[in-house]
């Protein structure tokens, strides 16, 4: 679980004066509803880009390896704002080491992911990378609702009940042909990586909510 330790300090964007509290606290229950240190590490992975520095040099120079400069944001309603990259490892509670990391696989076009125990037969049939953050961006396109509980400190996400899995993974095929998973992978992959369910659950409603939908009523 990752928990959020916010300091002061200078930053041109301003990012902590911006950014709302209730927007860094959907940020972290987000972030917290994953499975997996691996979920966690490469959903914000996809939230930093790399852009190549291009710099002119002598025709008969031989080319020394791609430097990249990072671009960080964070997700706010489904939209990327961009933010420094202080702001970025506060808010989402990692240190800068971790970013760094992060970094460095981006660099390489690989994702955070744990190998270790795993065989290396079963390596040599794993899904790419690219892959893999092709299934990640299809099923993040999809709108996602929230609801928070009254007895809970969290918020629980959930997709259309109209939506399912399968056809999900229909529309994924059709979206990435070059990329192609069978069914039970693209269903393994979610379970594993995100905590979402089909239509919202019947939950209580916390004493002021319930309060303020009675006042509504009445007015």
């Amino acid at each position: 679980m990752i928990f959020i330790v916010l300091f002061i300090y200078r930053c041109k964007l301003k990012c902590m004066e911006t950014i709302s509290e209730d927007n860094i606290q959907s940020s972290i229950h987000f972030i917290n509803n994953f499975d997996s240190k691996n979920a966690q590490y490469t959903y914000l992975q996809a939230l930093i880009e790399k852009q190549e520095i291009h710099r002119k040099r002598p025709r008969s120079e031989v080319p020394k390896n791609r430097q990249f400069t990072f671009k960080y944001h964070i997700k706010i309603e489904g939209a990327k704002l961009k933010v420094c990259k202080k702001a970025f490892s506060s808010i989402h509670g990692i240190s800068e080491k971790q970013v760094r990391r992060l970094c460095i696989l981006l660099k390489i076009n690989e994702q955070p992911i744990d190998h270790r125990g795993k065989s290396q037969g079963s390596r040599s049939n794993a899904i790419s990378g690219d892959t893999l953050s092709k299934i990640r961006e299809h099923i993040e396109s999809f709108p996602v609702k929230c609801v928070h509980y009254y007895n809970k400190d969290a918020s629980a996400y959930y997709l259309d009940e109209k939506l399912i899995l399968k056809t999900m993974h229909v529309f994924y095929k059709q979206k990435y042909p070059d990329h192609p998973v069978k069914y039970k992978f693209y269903l393994k992959y979610m379970q594993e990586n995100f905590s979402l369910s089909f239509g919202r659950k019947k939950i209580h409603v916390c004493a002021l909510c319930g309060e303020l939908k009675i006042k509504l009523k009445k007015n």
